[in-house]
């Protein structure tokens, strides 16, 4: 069973979503995953033609392919594309938030398989910091946006703690 097929993952990560990206204020695109859940949850990539938070198009469709890559599990090309996005703009917290994702889903998959990979671990500790490091100095953040980005890399790293069993850090 992968891991996005649990029911409290669903729950968590839909939860999330959902209250985050409302109380922010953009289009929401609903995907399906794949497995026994048939889970619909909501995913901050709309279409390339709305504003988020002042993403140029090119980078937008760098995140959505991102988002759609680890979907699929080519967890190397998601990195890859989030780190593109990154470099086309280091300051924007967003793209570093679709990395940190893109990392939970590759732990969330080694743990569902019984394994571990201290160094996916630190990249992931790694590309949390980074992600609340870019929301606190982001500037070009409209009303909830900066909220948003911290509170879902800190929910995401809660999310990682459970796997390792640190129940009380979580």
């Amino acid at each position: 069973m992968m891991a996005a097929d649990r029911p409290a993952w669903r729950l968590a990560k839909a939860l999330l979503l959902l209250g985050a990206w409302a109380a922010a204020g953009p289009p929401l695109r609903a995907v399906g995953l794949s497995g026994s859940a048939q889970a619909l949850l909501v995913s901050p990539t709309a279409g390339a033609d709305d504003d988020w938070d002042g993403l140029e198009p090119a980078q937008q469709r760098l995140l959505s392919a991102s988002e759609d890559a680890y979907n699929a599990l080519d967890f190397d090309g998601a990195e890859a594309l989030a780190q593109q996005a990154i470099d086309a703009r280091p300051q924007q917290p967003l793209p570093r938030l679709v990395l940190q994702g893109a990392l939970l889903a590759r732990l969330q998959e080694l743990d569902a398989a019984h394994q571990r990979d201290p160094a996916t671990e630190r990249r992931f500790d790694a590309a949390t910091q980074a992600v609340l490091d870019a929301a606190r100095a982001w500037r070009g953040g409209q009303g909830a946006w900066p909220d948003f980005y911290r509170g879902a890399a800190l929910g995401s790293r809660g999310l990682v703690n459970l796997y390792r069993g640190s129940y009380l850090s979580a």
